[in-house]
């Protein structure tokens, strides 16, 4: 799909939320966009603290690793709270960080059959994620 498909949701605190359709899917794909006031080596940083995303991400519960296949892919549990009457939700995912000169990217899909799925959780089925750290332009 075209840039220019993607609708404004939300603005709010700095964060835009983008939405649009996907043709082979009955949900909607997002993106958030923001200005992150750190450098390349804190966010790359960041994205490795697996043990610490519960911090700054959203509705999750727990984050762990359960194997580190090369320097920058791994697999990681997530379990993410749901609201009451739903039960919580649990991913497993196959996460990869892409560093060059002037940008750290973390790329995320989905890896459902790397272990059984647990009881009083519902697997994700699709998540798809990437994000980017840019080195800022000097103006």
């Amino acid at each position: 799909m075209e840039q220019q498909d993607w609708k404004l949701q939300k603005d709010k605190n700095g964060i835009k939320v983008y939405t649009k359709e996907v043709s082979d899917s009955p949900m909607k794909t997002f993106k958030g966009a923001t200005l992150i006031s750190s450098s390349l080596d804190q966010y790359d940083a960041l994205l490795r603290d697996v043990e610490n995303f519960s911090e700054w991400m959203h509705s999750l519960k727990k984050a762990e690793v359960k194997d580190q296949l090369e320097e920058n892919k791994r697999v990681l549990y997530t379990v993410y709270n749901a609201p009451w009457p739903l039960d919580n939700r649990d991913a497993v995912i196959h996460s990869r960080i892409e560093i060059e000169d002037n940008k750290v990217a973390h790329i995320v899909s989905i890896f459902p059959d790397y272990m059984p799925e647990q009881k009083k959780l519902v697997r994700m089925p699709l998540i798809s994620l990437r994000s980017n750290k840019n080195k800022p332009v000097p103006t």
